[in-house]
Parts: structure tokens; C-alpha cells; sequence
């Protein structure tokens, strides 16, 4: 069996001529293994299935002998055999940051969003946020340091699955690529954004030190587009933090977490925007945050006081899932 890697960053498809030669040059009667590297994006909306569909096609290679592997995304069904079958690893990488529950709110702020790598929907979101005057004043915004300008541009040889003309016009991706390479909001911890993935920097347990100063996450999820369920710290941090969200993420990923035992916060607002992607799932969050910007002190403040008991629920299942996982690694180890 030989193994061919799949390198994707977000919703973008990083080494597609790598791959397609790999295949091109396979012996059709070997079995394949797709490595995904543990990211769980939907190979149908990447392209990956049309290249691995036709290949077959080509060869006559029997589909059977394809897997994928590192591949935590099981809500895609495809003809080809996903090894994976345990839940996305960012569960358990939370006692990484785990801490007491940071509530009660100072009421400084009623929303935060945290950016890191940037994406088109990530920028287009907090440069709508910052400038709508009912939201800003409200927001908590971090965005970390970037080497080079902050704006996210592909690099050739990219399939990318989302441009900033598909979210504004272009006069407007102009003024947005402006602020963000000059006034964009600074990062809050002053990290960097390779401070992420460096051992001696714990980036999500210095960034929960701002969970006293706001009351509901946004959270831009890594995957958006296509059938797609993989929760990374985006997500269950705020989790672990007692903190309602509102999430940018593929369609269903709020129906995915309450499969897993998870409450979401359709009794305090609409969560309509789970049926969809991209631009069309963003228009209706963003109506949900600045009719909850514009409520007046006492409401909003009643809301979450209701919210946070889901809020205090889903920590403790969060708990419970890196609980279990953790018993049967053991049991798998001693075994």
C-alpha cells in the first residue's frame, strides 16, 4: 500500500498537482491511502472525490482498494472506507487549557471574536463587525500578529473554494484589504500567529484570561463549506469556558453537536443559519448578533443569565466525552 497525503488549510486545497501526479503515477492494482493529516475537510466540495472518482474511471482501478485515514470528518459518506471512527482530537487536546469555569461576565462586552490564520470569511466578518455601529461597540476583537500583511491571499496552485468577490464587491474588498493590512484589532495576548502551533506557547490558555470580558463567543470555524463535521479548540473552547456561541462552520455542525450530547441556543435565538454555508449562513448570524446588540441592557442580560445554563451544561458533557476517551486510551494501552 502506498500512501498519498492530502495538505489542506481550511477550505483550501494546498497541493493539488502533488496529489493528482501521485495518483497519475500509481500502479492502479496497489491500494491507496489518502492521509488527510487529522483535518477533516469535505473532500467532495475540495475536489478531492472528482480526482479519486476519475482516476478510477481512467485506470479501472477498483474503488475498494482507496481508504482514507487520518480522516475525522464521518459525516461525508463516500464509496471509499474511512478508518477513523473516533471524535475529533480537539476534545480531548482541551486539558490542555482546561480551568475553572470563567463566569460571571464583567458585562464589558457582549460578543468576542478571536482570529488566528486568516481566511476570506474570517475577514470579511470581523471587517463587517468593526464597521456596523450598532455591533462594534459591543465586540471583544483579537486577531494575532502576522510576518507580512494579515490579509489572506492564496498561493499559486491553490484550489480555494471561497474569494473575497464572492462576499463583496470589489470596491469593498478593496477598503477591506486596506483596514486590515493597516487597522485591523490588535491581538489581545500578543501572540503570534505561529505561536499556535509551538510547544512552548499554550495560545488558548492565554487568551481564556479575556473570557471575563464578554458574554457570547462568535466562532469562525476551520471547515465551513460542504458536508463537514470537525470541532477544533474554536469551538470547544468556549465550550469548556461557559460560554454561549453563535458558529460559522458547514451546514449541520450545530445539529453534529447535539448528536454528541451538546445543547445549542435555539430557545434564546434563531439557529435557522445552521442550514446553511457560506455567505448565506454569515447574513443570518449577523442578523442574530445585532438583534441581540441592539436589545436593551436588562433583556440581553436575562438572555444569557438563561443561556449560561446550557452554557454550564455542555461543559459538563464536554467533560464527560474527554473523560470516556481518555478511559478507553488507557484500556487500549493496557490491552
Amino acid at each position: 500500500m502506498i500512501t498519498i497525503p492530502v495538505r489542506v488549510g481550511g477550505d483550501v486545497w494546498c497541493d493539488p498537482e502533488v496529489f493528482c501526479e501521485f495518483l497519475k503515477t500509481s500502479d492502479p492494482h496497489q491500494s491507496i491511502a489518502i492521509d488527510l493529516r487529522a483535518e477533516g475537510p469535505s473532500l467532495s466540495a475540495l475536489g478531492v472525490l472528482h480526482e479519486l472518482r476519475q482516476h478510477c474511471d481512467i485506470t479501472g482501478r477498483d474503488p475498494g482498494s482507496i481508504i482514507l485515514i487520518n480522516s475525522p470528518n464521518n459525516i461525508e459518506r463516500t464509496e471509499f472506507e474511512n478508518t477513523h471512527r473516533g471524535r475529533s482530537h480537539f476534545f480531548g487536546m482541551s486539558t490542555r487549557y482546561w480551568r475553572p469555569a470563567v463566569r460571571p461576565c464583567d458585562r464589558a462586552n457582549r460578543f468576542a471574536m478571536f482570529v488566528g490564520r486568516t481566511t476570506v470569511a474570517r475577514c470579511v466578518m470581523m471587517y463587517e463587525l468593526a464597521h456596523d455601529p450598532d455591533v462594534s461597540p459591543h465586540f471583544k476583537f483579537s486577531t494575532m500578529d502576522h510576518d507580512g500583511a494579515p490579509i489572506w491571499s492564496p498561493y499559486p496552485g491553490w484550489r480555494v473554494i471561497e474569494r473575497f468577490d464572492d462576499w463583496l464587491p470589489a470596491a469593498e474588498v478593496e477598503r477591506m484589504t486596506e483596514w486590515w493590512n493597516s487597522a485591523r484589532p490588535a491581538s489581545l495576548d500578543g501572540k503570534k500567529i505561529r505561536d499556535q502551533y509551538h510547544p512552548d506557547h499554550n495560545t488558548n490558555l492565554s487568551i481564556l484570561d479575556h473570557y471575563v470580558h464578554f458574554h457570547a463567543e462568535l466562532v469562525a470555524e476551520t471547515y465551513t463549506i460542504g458536508q463537514s463535521f470537525f470541532p477544533t479548540e474554536k469551538t470547544v473552547r468556549p465550550i469548556m469556558a461557559t460560554r454561549p456561541f453563535l458558529i460559522y462552520a458547514a451546514p449541520g455542525f450545530l445539529q453534529a453537536l447535539r448528536d454528541l450530547g451538546f445543547r445549542t441556543y435555539h430557545d434564546f435565538w434563531n439557529e435557522e443559519y445552521d442550514r446553511y454555508e457560506g455567505v448565506a449562513r454569515w447574513q443570518l448570524i449577523k442578523s442574530v448578533i445585532k438583534d441581540l446588540c441592539v436589545l436593551d441592557g436588562a433583556n440581553f442580560q436575562y438572555l444569557m443569565d438563561r443561556a449560561a445554563d446550557v452554557a454550564r451544561y455542555n461543559r459538563g458533557v464536554l467533560a464527560e466525552i474527554v473523560l470516556t476517551d481518555q478511559v478507553h486510551l488507557l484500556q487500549d494501552l493496557t490491552k
